[in-house]
């Protein structure tokens, strides 16, 4: 959270800063109540301001600290809607469909995740939205689309730390789908590389 944030700094006026530097302080303490009040009264001063932005993802954050995702949800999409061109937009749109994962939200987190995908192609976000993905198609023995998930991560992910789940759950389906062949050569991969993992 506050590598993004900090970076930002050096722009703000002596006034500005003071202002932000006491709302990071109470999220640092962990009182993230106090930090999101503190965050609010930031944009309420400074509504136009450049650094409004970041307040607002704050804001998410100090919801999402706490587990609290619905809340952490809702402030996410405001910071989209209000803060299009942000820098924080496309992690925003990534904290949203993964909020509807562990809200079990199947279906909305599906629509937020799969619109992520699509956007942000190039996002270091994108193989843990396409891992998340694959849960769901999972849960849901959706084994076509899984097929098409994971081979997908596995093509423009190789390094991937989530290779081996997808690996895994790319022979499953297969395996379900009655590609035999594939599945063996799938799980063939899998073996040869992560036979002491979990799933050995």
């Amino acid at each position: 959270y506050f590598n993004k944030v900090e970076e930002d700094e050096e722009n703000l006026s002596l006034g500005q800063r003071a202002k932000f530097m006491v709302a990071e302080s109470w999220y640092n303490l962990k009182d993230y109540q106090k930090a999101r009040e503190a965050y609010k009264k930031f944009i309420e001063m400074y509504p136009e301001g450049d650094f409004s932005a970041n307040a607002q993802y704050a804001i998410a954050w100090t919801y999402l600290e706490n587990k609290e995702f619905n809340a952490s949800l809702e402030e996410f999409k405001k910071l989209i809607s209000i803060y299009p061109d942000s820098k924080f937009t496309e992690e925003a749109q990534f904290r949203v469909g993964k909020n509807y994962f562990l809200l079990r939200n199947k279906d909305m987190a599906k629509t937020e995740l799969e619109k992520f995908i699509n956007l942000y192609t190039k996002s270091n976000f994108r193989v843990e939205a396409i891992y998340l993905l694959s849960q769901i198609f999972l849960q849901e023995e959706d084994w076509m689309d899984n097929i098409i998930n994971l081979e997908r991560l596995v093509r423009e992910y190789p390094d991937s730390p989530y290779l081996s789940e997808a690996l895994y759950g790319l022979s499953l389906s297969y395996y379900k789908k009655d590609e035999y062949e594939k599945s063996i050569k799938v799980g063939e991969r899998y073996l040869k590389n992560y036979s002491n993992r979990e799933y050995g």
